[in-house]
């Protein structure tokens, strides 16, 4: 089985809490999932919840709502007998995902060409360096970046949410 992390299209954060957290035996690291939190594991709060709200888009398609892990959407509807799912992998050839939050933001674009060029942009390149299989919360946050983290709608996310609107306005 692999493990994809699930980038935003717009913010370039990932769209779920997924990532590895390093042991004591060398070279060896587990997986945080949130049913699955291994010691050392990044300290999430209520103020990273924005993050797992997330939607998926594809051309001439409803957009699907939901929860990401290991590269799927899964629609969260409260029964496990009826939830769907979509597959948004790495967002080229399958659906493509975004935080609710920066799809609602852009104006809900339904179409994945209206989004394309951020990934382009300055501000979306900027975290290559922690976007791996599985994004790189503790490196962002010692690198003095955890401010992107923050839910844009709150008052202490008032600079994730300017950060995301300057991604909005460039254009390619």
């Amino acid at each position: 089985m692999g493990v994809h992390a699930t980038f935003c299209q717009i913010c370039g954060l990932p769209v779920q809490h997924d990532h590895y957290v390093a042991t004591e035996r060398e070279n060896f690291w587990k997986i945080y999932r949130q049913d699955n939190r291994p010691d050392g594991h990044f300290d999430f709060g209520p103020e990273h919840d924005w993050l797992l709200r997330g939607v998926a888009v594809i051309d001439d398609r409803d957009p699907v709502f939901g929860t990401c892990c290991d590269g799927a959407l899964v629609q969260t509807n409260g029964d496990p007998e009826e939830e769907e799912g979509c597959w948004v992998g790495d967002g080229f050839d399958e659906y493509m995902a975004f935080h609710q939050y920066c799809w609602e933001t852009a104006g809900k674009p339904g179409r994945c060409e209206q989004v394309l060029h951020h990934k382009r942009n300055s501000e979306w390149i900027l975290l290559g360096k922690y976007q791996q299989q599985l994004f790189d919360f503790g490196a962002l946050v010692q690198d003095g970046l955890g401010w992107m983290l923050l839910d844009p709608t709150s008052p202490e996310g008032q600079q994730s949410k300017a950060r995301i609107a300057r991604i909005l306005l460039e254009t390619p």
